[in-house]
């Protein structure tokens, strides 16, 4: 078997109760989430080939060599402190792919975590299950707004290990927090067929390319405010060390990086002997997001807002008014689950949303917070949906208009983001195309768009003639960008 390149005879070679599922893998079947849509069998097959290796029982090494350590945002009260053990340290960040964190299974170990706190340290023993940790213990007495740093102290021997930071929020703090899928969000990401796929998991950081203007976005987010900044998508854990190396090669500070643990779902349906929709588990966006969402809430202070950014490729316009509608009131967490479980959600993940969604409303109490949500259409063809409050938008300066609206971004980062679609006559024609259907949908105001251009180039903006008779003339030049 190469464990590389997986084939349909290779999975004869997996666990016993796995190879039940070759059956359920010929043709096509339904999603048994809020949206339905269609799975591809041949993708999905070599998506879970991976899980099934992440999940399977580790065989390597007596003990474990290198600790990375997780990156967590919290009020100070509670701090998630998760890691990976691993066998070998991974390759340089420009160099590591997905296909090299499902080789390296990890290994169990024992250690401490740390939190430096510049007196009295917090220290807390662990143990890793097949290579993965996660604790989510009380902090006593609640760390002071800051930030500080995640060690590793060894029990079996001394390893090198990755640190982390733990940024810790004011438990008055009312400004917003940015939460933002990956997928077609940040990356052009390309899942809609085997060969896809199996692309995705052999690139490293430098194959993965952003989405134009995204990251001058982030960095002007970041810079504004030192807004916190959380990405959260339903990609598989083993891509963690690929995107935080492109997000660091995008200069993108980020919080936290939440991914979906395709291995412990395989693992955990496996023991339980739940073959049948395990397809389905692993596709499953809506719970998944939504469960997370409100654990993320629960550890930040009760008055923080969000501002959410997703695309509606999957299920973000879905879950996040959802989330909105909680945090507002405005949605019975006994209401939630009988939807859940009318789309297809099991009890137990349902009870368990239910349950996390009813400490948050006895938390939120009468407190409103705003929920701001935008939505890339990155498939034009399908419904808007019914929420009026969603901001949809196309590209990247869209966004930024948006979000300038919004005071979440300064006039010289939106200068940045609309330098990045292009120079000359056809990045003239693209930042005013995009800018009269954000002025159109209501994105940004007339008085705010002003702001940013000349009265000239709002006029052109707003003219409805011929694109190309408009701009025969030598664009306007785009004056030097000014400090706010």
């Amino acid at each position: 078997m190469n464990p590389r390149y997986p084939k349909d005879d290779d999975l004869e070679h997996l666990p016993g109760a796995v190879r039940g599922l070759r059956s359920s893998w010929t043709g096509r079947r339904r999603d048994s989430g809020f949206l339905g849509e269609p799975i591809m069998p041949r993708a999905m097959r070599l998506l879970l080939c991976a899980a099934l290796l992440c999940g399977a029982d580790s065989m390597a090494s007596a003990r474990p060599e290198y600790v990375v350590l997780l990156h967590d945002i919290s009020d100070g009260h509670h701090v998630i402190l998760c890691g990976e053990t691993l066998d070998d340290p991974l390759p340089p960040p420009g160099q590591v792919t997905p296909l090299d964190r499902i080789l390296d299974d990890g290994e169990d170990g024992e250690g401490i975590v740390i939190i430096e706190t510049g007196s009295k340290d917090f220290r807390f023993p662990v143990t890793s299950d097949d290579g993965r940790f996660c604790l989510d213990p009380p902090l006593e007495p609640p760390l002071d707004p800051g930030v500080y740093s995640i060690m590793w102290q060894s029990t079996s021997g001394q390893q090198a290990f990755s640190p982390a930071r733990l940024r810790v929020l004011s438990p008055d703090y009312t400004g917003r927090v940015v939460v933002s899928d990956i997928d077609l969000t940040y990356l052009q990401t390309d899942f809609q067929s085997a060969s896809s796929m199996a692309r995705l998991v052999r690139e490293d950081a430098t194959e993965k390319q952003p989405l134009v203007g995204m990251p001058e976005l982030y960095r002007g987010i970041l810079a504004h405010g030192d807004t916190p900044l959380v990405f959260m998508s339903g990609s598989p854990g083993f891509f963690r060390p690929t995107l935080e190396a492109r997000l660091a090669l995008d200069g993108i500070r980020h919080d936290a990086l939440i991914l979906k643990p395709y291995g412990a779902i395989v693992k955990r349906r496996l023991k339980r002997g739940c073959v049948r929709g395990l397809v389905s588990a692993l596709k499953e966006q809506v719970a998944y997001k939504l469960e997370r969402l409100i654990d993320l809430h629960l550890h930040l202070p009760a008055g923080c807002g969000y501002v959410l950014l997703g695309d509606n490729s999957e299920s973000d316009y879905v879950v996040y008014p959802v989330f909105r509608d909680l945090l507002g009131g405005d949605l019975a967490p006994e209401t939630l689950f009988t939807r859940l479980v009318e789309q297809g959600v099991d009890e137990e993940t349902a009870t368990r949303i239910m349950g996390a969604a009813k400490h948050l409303v006895r938390r939120q109490g009468d407190r409103k917070v705003p929920v701001d949500i935008y939505i890339r259409r990155v498939d034009p063809a399908k419904p808007l949906g019914m929420d009026p409050n969603i901001r949809w938008h196309f590209d990247s300066y869209q966004l930024a208009l948006g979000l300038f609206e919004q005071d979440a971004i300064s006039k010289r980062d939106v200068r940045r983001v609309a330098a990045a679609l292009g120079e000359g006559w056809t990045g003239d024609q693209a930042r005013a195309r995009s800018a009269r259907w954000a002025l159109e949908q209501g994105l940004i105001t007339r008085d705010q768009m002003y702001t940013l251009v000349t009265e000239k180039e709002l006029a052109a903006i707003e003219r409805n003639e011929d694109w190309e008779t408009w701009f025969e003339a030598p664009p306007t030049p785009t004056p030097p960008l000014e400090e706010d």
